[in-house]
């Protein structure tokens, strides 16, 4: 999903932006912060939810029995939304 690509590249981009600013000096503290920030530790993984307003409309079958699409869009759904 394009949504999830973007995602990944905005907290890319602000791993190196957050980087930039220190600069560590000790081998074993510049590691383990490199792994902390390789397994995600200071950003969630990206959040997809059903939005709670959203409202069940018409199947495209019942659209298509209304006169609110083309009877080709409605073929073969069975009812489904």
């Amino acid at each position: 999903m394009k949504a999830f690509e973007f995602d990944h590249r905005l907290v890319d981009f602000y791993a190196i932006f957050s980087r930039y600013f220190s600069t560590i000096q000790y081998e074993d503290l510049k590691a383990e912060i490199d792994h902390q920030y390789d397994v995600g530790r200071f950003w969630p993984d990206a959040l997809l939810s059903i939005n709670s307003r959203f409202l069940q409309g018409p199947t495209v079958d019942e659209r298509v029995r209304a006169g609110g699409t083309q009877e080709e869009d409605g073929g073969g759904r069975q009812g489904k939304r």
